[in-house]
């Protein structure tokens, strides 16, 4: 099947309703060539740094651990401390808001306080030529409960898997399970035969951005061409509640997330919640029921930022 592909302008609701569909969904317009150009200034320092393959001090969680992460790809994480870009302008996006604001709305209302995102991930995934295909996964198993579940469940967590060099097929292009997400049973990427099922490729021009759910199974490609790397950003939103992969709030020194608008704050845990309930900032995250991010000493901000980041 073709991945379907909608625009900004198709609104919200439409992008959600395509992934909901099919798991799936590539939004045309997500960041401008500006904002690819300041971020990847932002990175190359950063990457220059970097080895490809599974840091030395990472543990290996189970044997294929060496598989999972590449042994020719350079996955870089933090990326908010280092990337004004991104703190300026990508965690301000406003479709990517829209989209998570709908994805993760309780069914009691608006206001209620189990509404609510943050994010999960921030990460470059390069992938360098002779790389193998990773083994396909679904993004909440890092929650196990959710595959327990099944496919009923509310989503735990979107991903927003944006191209900053183009994303093909030989290079690398992240492969999909079209459908996976409404399966009956979700199997663990450590089960035996979850790798034999075909797959789509997500293939995108830079700035173009995969949506996909969590439940979805992916992987990335196989890079099999001589020299390209394909470098791609992984943007990960997760539920409220749930416990994200990177401890943001905890690296970045607090007079950086000073300088970020109230939303993006609260994205990196700064602030006690987003969207806010009833008009409050409380709820979950707080000192004594109020706003953490008063406790920490970060300056009064606006609810929402006076100008957000747009894909003009």
């Amino acid at each position: 099947m073709e991945i379907k592909r909608l625009s900004t302008a198709d609104g919200a609701e439409a992008i959600v309703k395509a992934m909901e569909d099919d798991g799936m969904v590539i939004i045309t317009d997500f960041i401008t060539k500006d904002q690819i150009d300041r971020l990847n200034a932002d990175l190359e320092p950063e990457l220059a740094k970097m080895k490809a393959g599974k840091p030395d001090g990472m543990m290996d969680y189970y044997e294929e651990i060496d598989a999972a992460y590449g042994l020719n790809t350079k996955r870089l994480l933090d990326v908010p401390t280092f990337s004004k870009a991104f703190r300026d302008d990508i965690i301000e996006i406003e479709i990517m808001h829209q989209v998570s604001e709908r994805v993760f709305k309780s069914m009691n209302g608006d206001d209620n306080p189990s509404n609510g995102y943050w994010l999960n991930s921030a990460q470059v995934i390069e992938i360098g030529p002779g790389n193998d295909a990773q083994a396909l996964h679904r993004d909440q198993e890092m929650w196990p409960l959710w595959n327990d579940i099944g496919p009923n469940t509310p989503e735990a967590v979107i991903n927003f898997f944006f191209a900053i060099t183009p994303s093909t097929d030989l290079n690398g292009a992240t492969r999909l399970v079209p459908g996976s997400h409404k399966w009956p049973k979700f199997e663990s990427s450590l089960e035996k035969g979850i790798l034999n099922h075909d797959t789509v490729p997500g293939e995108l021009n830079p700035g173009e951005c995969l949506l996909f759910s969590g439940k979805l199974l992916h992987g990335g490609g196989a890079n099999r061409s001589q020299k390209d790397w394909r470098r791609c950003f992984s943007l990960s939103i997760c539920r409220m509640g749930l416990m994200p992969e990177q401890a943001h709030c905890l690296l970045m020194p607090i007079d950086v997330a000073d300088t970020m608008t109230y939303r993006g704050q609260a994205m990196h845990g700064f602030r006690s919640m987003w969207p806010t309930a009833h008009g409050r900032a409380g709820y979950y995250w707080t000192k004594d029921y109020e706003d953490v991010g008063q406790h920490i000493g970060l300056k009064d901000k606006p609810l929402y930022p006076e100008k957000a980041a747009t894909t003009a």
